[in-house]
């Protein structure tokens, strides 16, 4: 079963227990505001009235406590502009409200600008498609407020990028207890909820290789089978060390205290500065590691395909958004210029090549042997010797190739010969 790291399930459960009260209001919001939103909020949770172009079936609990808490705040911040009952909202006032949270006008809880403004964007914009189905079946027709927003993302989230020998000397450095689940991040690339939700019996080797199997239940997309190749013998050293059972779980640490510690520790490192992805050592998390092992494997893997399965991606384009290309070097060589045709043509002209040096070879070889035979039946002297060479001569003015297969054996036999006499 996934694990559920941050408690959503229980986060959800406790505040629907609340919510479900009767003449309950969410937080500061109106009556008005606060029916609707819980509409929403329980109709998500069950999948009702989604959009056609929607994803069916109910949200995540992570999912139904996010939208809680995107759209309440966007609520309150729609209410301090005289806009009480958010139904009534024009579309003129969204595009303002956007735009100002877009350019740093309306500024986040720290003062600082916003940097999902596209994630709030798409949180409204399916808000607004489910309220104008619920009034469609209510035979009252709403017209589409956000068709114009901008829900492309302002820029891409900072991570921390770690080179490979900045890699190797954090986990040396690291608390021996941390070393075996750094380890595995770095290698598998594995979600962080897939990796906590791993059992020891996920991990196995074979033909002295260790795998871990990713079930379908745990992953966000899907369930896959990779090899270890960098960790591999060192778990299995673990799991035997700690005598974990099957059914155990394979990691057991709190994700909050665990990168508060690696944040501590990249800090002391390598300084208090912006790494190559633009976010501070400081800031090192555990979800770091699955954008540095595409970093890692991204130069080693000899297609996409595999690179994708390994993590878990379904399009191409995750392999930009993790990795950015860091770390990466032109790798291009002269055999590379030639295309796929000129090759062909070129692999075709040396097995031709490759059929006549053959021919040849047997030709002079067939030769040597009738030379030989020729000798033994003339019983020719060192007198007659000259005499063959002669005839020979004549044989083969058309053969300049045979020739010197010929002479060369010649040369060869006379060669002989003189070391013979010489031991005598």
């Amino acid at each position: 079963m996934k694990i559920d790291l941050y408690n959503h399930e229980p986060r959800y459960n406790s505040w629907k227990e609340h919510a479900s009260k009767k003449d309950y209001i969410e937080g500061n919001l109106t009556k008005k505001n606060s029916d609707t939103l819980l509409k929403y909020i329980f109709d998500m949770e069950v999948g009702a009235n989604v959009s056609l172009l929607s994803k069916k079936g109910g949200r995540s609990f992570m999912r139904l406590n996010t939208i809680r808490t995107r759209l309440t705040q966007l609520f309150i911040m729609f209410q301090g502009k005289d806009i009480p009952d958010i139904t009534k909202i024009t579309e003129k006032q969204l595009q303002n409200f956007f735009a100002n949270m877009r350019n740093g006008t309306i500024k986040n809880k720290l003062g600082e600008k916003y940097k999902s403004t596209a994630d709030y964007v798409k949180t409204f914009k399916a808000f607004w498609h489910w309220y104008m189905k619920v009034s469609k079946k209510k035979e009252k027709l709403i017209t589409d407020v956000t068709t114009e927003l901008d829900s492309s993302r302002d820029e891409k989230p900072k991570w921390v990028y770690l080179d490979e020998d900045q890699m190797k000397l954090l986990l040396e450095k690291c608390e021996p207890r941390y070393k075996p689940f750094l380890s595995f991040l770095y290698d598998s690339g594995a979600r962080v909820t897939e990796s906590f939700s791993l059992l020891v019996q996920d991990i196995h080797e074979e033909k002295n290789i260790v795998y871990v199997n990713i079930r379908d239940e745990t992953s966000k997309t899907f369930g896959r089978k990779i090899k270890l190749l960098l960790c591999g013998k060192d778990l299995l050293e673990y799991i035997k060390r700690s005598e974990l059972k099957p059914e155990d779980r394979l990691f057991g640490f709190s994700p909050e205290y665990t990168n508060r510690y690696l944040g501590e520790l990249a800090k002391q490192l390598f300084g208090d500065k912006d790494s190559k992805a633009g976010a501070k050592y400081s800031d090192l998390s555990m979800y770091d590691f699955r954008h540095n092992s595409c970093c890692y494997w991204i130069k080693r893997y000899k297609n996409n395909t595999g690179l994708m399965f390994r993590f878990g991606w379904k399009t191409e384009k995750y392999i930009l958004y993790y990795s950015e290309f860091l770390g990466m070097r032109d790798l291009i060589s002269q055999e590379d210029l030639y295309i796929d045709i000129t090759k062909t043509e070129l692999e075709k002209q040396l097995d031709e090549q490759s059929k006549q040096v053959i021919s040849l070879q047997t030709a002079q070889t067939e030769m040597q042997k009738e030379f030989e035979k020729t000798k033994k039946r003339l019983k020719i002297t060192s007198k007659g010797d000259r005499m063959a060479r002669a005839f020979v001569e004549r044989i083969l003015e058309n053969r300049p190739e045979v020739r010197r297969a010929v002479e060369k054996a010649m040369e060869r036999e006379e060669l002989e010969k003189q070391n013979k006499k010489s031991h005598k």
